[in-house]
């Protein structure tokens, strides 16, 4: 049996599916047959996390959409991409107090605007072709944030390392060595 919580960044986690009989599956798939191609979308708590079946194995869904495919106008990934587009925008208006859910009324009832299929293929070609890119610049943006937050210490410490080699200020060639000074305070303080 899988459900929402299997459904894991664009793919269906089986390592930790709970089991049912074969009696409560063949009930299950009378009205929710799942095939390779159709798209399983989460109904209740993480809504979304859309994942297109790619794995032949037997299973059963609960508490999730089932988006079957229909005919050769409608392009899966398209419908795919589609709902990962709008899954926020579904999760805003979600219902439930504890455990918030969308309702496959909603999601019937949901419009997904179709074009002609060489504007879909186009379409999740143009997806596909800047998707790692947006990945790659998320990345670095990391990073760039990482960097910004700990920019301002390490440049103190820099600064302060650079006070102390006397590499801030040009050295005046009068006045005496440090290693000079530091072996007049050692001599002071034995002194004292």
């Amino acid at each position: 049996m899988v459900t929402s919580k299997n459904l894991v960044e664009g793919r269906i986690d089986f390592s930790n599916v709970k089991y049912i009989s074969l009696k409560d599956h063949e009930s299950i798939s009378e009205r929710s047959n799942v095939c390779i191609g159709d798209i399983l979308f989460a109904m209740i708590g993480s809504i979304g996390n859309p994942v297109i079946v790619s794995d032949s194995r037997t299973f059963s869904i609960k508490n999730m959409a089932l988006f079957k495919r229909i005919g050769d106008s409608l392009l899966t990934k398209y419908v795919y991409w589609f709902l990962l587009s709008e899954q926020r925008t579904m999760r805003r208006y979600a219902t439930g107090g504890v455990q918030s859910f969308v309702s496959l009324n909603y999601l019937r009832t949901y419009l997904i605007p179709i074009p002609p299929l060489n504007e879909q293929i186009r379409i999740v070609s143009k997806i596909e072709t800047l998707l790692p890119l947006v990945e790659s610049y998320g990345k670095r943006q990391v990073e760039l944030d990482d960097l910004n937050a700990t920019f301002p210490e390490a440049l103190k410490k820099s600064i302060l390392q650079e006070a102390i080699q006397g590499r801030l200020v040009e050295q005046d060639p009068n006045d005496e060595p440090a290693s000079v000074l530091l072996e007049r305070i050692r001599e002071e303080k034995e002194r004292l």
